[in-house]
């Protein structure tokens, strides 16, 4: 039984119009299927609070009902058991006790007829699941989904056969979800946590903060110190990785596993071994191979970058990550080109010298972040003055020094400071130098164009 027919019972359970082999049939399918057994509990609850609502008036309009019955001729009152003389009974309740009230109580486009007459009774309420209490409080759901890109289908515990599933979709504890070999998609934890699948990847949510990687791609984001476990069966590993971004490949009996953020463990057959940020693990059949430092990783993992864009422009990881790639790029332009051939290629190496001064890469290189600086004060233009303005705030006297050169040439204004003394501001005299720089932007920076 799959959930569409599930549902059709349920329907049928609820108008007591059920019969017992499909109600047994139907039980099978609750005690197994989380998000059906959650739909039932929850019409069946809205069920008895109707009932309950409109008791009253139902036994009125019965009354009235009963009373124009027997006033009508035999003829109308339905005596030939092939006219179905009790079709008609919704819709004389209805006139008798209201509208809404009647079609709600006995819906009477669901009716199944019966052949003979019969009395107008409400059958006793069915027993309740022997799974789950009737007023229990449905089980949250393990996980949904958050984005898709293509088609993502969902294989909740004890069913054969897959369905779509929609954004927004729950995922029950146990599931498998997959993707096509042209959809991506990112579902969120009941935790906060997220994961990412890539192209052609399946997964199964094990228990809470514990996944299955059977094949293909992911990506996660663990939220809180709690454990949270990734498993590659083929690969005979697992890995441990709270509070941390990671990548995770399976191919065939191997998994790679790159820390984007935070530290993981990972764990082979015969032994486990920390993996710090920034570096990649390697394991085939159990057995850890390799663990290196990996200077790329933005490159590694840019197929999450479709997934990213469709949270929209203003996505600060998508922000985060743009920032990075221009501070990549302008990395390899300080390490691989001269300064002459630097220079050559004018304002377009701006904001990749700009990311790479403000980002990590090149924290610890004090020469080339001066020396970009340098480069960034002789050609930055006008729509490059709020990045400007964050250099002032730089840790390197060198550097902001650059930035308040390029800041006068441009604006024609050094608010009273001599340039040489960006190179001995500190403590509150750079904080009260940086607040009357941001003052003066607030007030100009509409005269001036924005960088795209």
């Amino acid at each position: 039984m799959n959930c569409d027919q599930a549902m059709n019972l349920i329907n049928a359970r609820i108008d007591r119009q059920i019969e017992p082999v499909e109600g047994a049939a139907l039980d099978r399918h609750l005690e197994a299927c989380p998000v059906c057994r959650e739909a039932f509990c929850g019409l069946e609850a809205q069920d008895r609070e109707l009932r309950r609502a409109f008791a009253a008036p139902r036994e009125n309009a019965r009354k009235l009902a009963a009373k124009v019955l027997a006033s009508l001729p035999e003829t109308s009152r339905g005596r030939t058991p092939k006219r179905r003389p009790f079709r008609w009974l919704p819709i004389a309740l209805a006139a008798a006790a209201g509208f809404q009230a009647a079609v709600l109580l006995f819906q009477p486009w669901r009716q199944r007829l019966p052949e003979a007459p019969a009395p107008v009774a409400v059958a006793p309420p069915q027993p309740a699941l022997p799974s789950r209490p009737p007023d229990a409080a449905p089980a949250a759901p393990a996980a949904r989904l958050d984005l898709a890109a293509g088609p993502v289908e969902l294989l909740p515990p004890g069913e054969a056969a897959w369905r779509p599933i929609v954004v927004t979709g729950a995922i029950p504890a146990g599931s498998r979800l997959r993707t096509e070999a042209k959809a991506r998609g990112e579902i969120a934890l009941a935790d906060g946590s997220q994961v990412r699948l890539d192209h052609d990847t399946e997964i199964r949510l094990s228990e809470e903060r514990r996944l299955e990687l059977l094949r293909g791609r992911i990506w996660s984001a663990a939220k809180g110190k709690a454990p949270f476990a990734v498993e590659v069966p083929a690969a005979a590993m697992s890995l441990e990785a709270p509070e941390a971004q990671i990548d995770v490949l399976a191919e065939a009996d191997r998994a790679t596993v790159r820390v984007l953020e935070g530290a993981a463990v990972v764990k082979g057959q015969e032994r486990e071994q920390a993996v710090p940020r920034g570096s990649t693990a390697t394991v085939a059949a159990g057995r850890i191979r390799e663990v290196k430092k990996e200077y790329d990783l933005v490159r590694q993992i840019n197929w999450i970058h479709e997934i990213l864009i469709l949270k929209g422009g203003q996505n600060e990881e998508l922000a985060r990550r743009i920032d990075d790639l221009f501070a990549q790029i302008g990395q390899t332009k300080m390490e691989l080109l001269y300064e002459q051939d630097i220079r050559a290629l004018g304002d377009h190496c701006v904001i990749p010298l700009i990311r790479y001064v403000q980002s990590e890469r090149s924290k610890g290189d004090e020469e080339k972040r001066v020396k970009a600086a340098g480069i960034v004060s002789d050609l930055a233009q006008p729509e490059h003055l709020a990045d400007l303005l964050r250099l002032l705030a730089d840790a390197s006297a060198e550097v902001r020094y650059y930035a308040a050169r390029a800041l006068r040439r441009l604006t024609g204004h050094s608010l009273g400071r001599a340039q040489e003394d960006w190179r001995r501001l500190q403590g509150r005299n750079l904080d009260e130098a940086l607040r009357e720089w941001q003052r003066w932007w607030e007030k100009n920076q509409d005269g001036y164009p924005v960088a795209r």
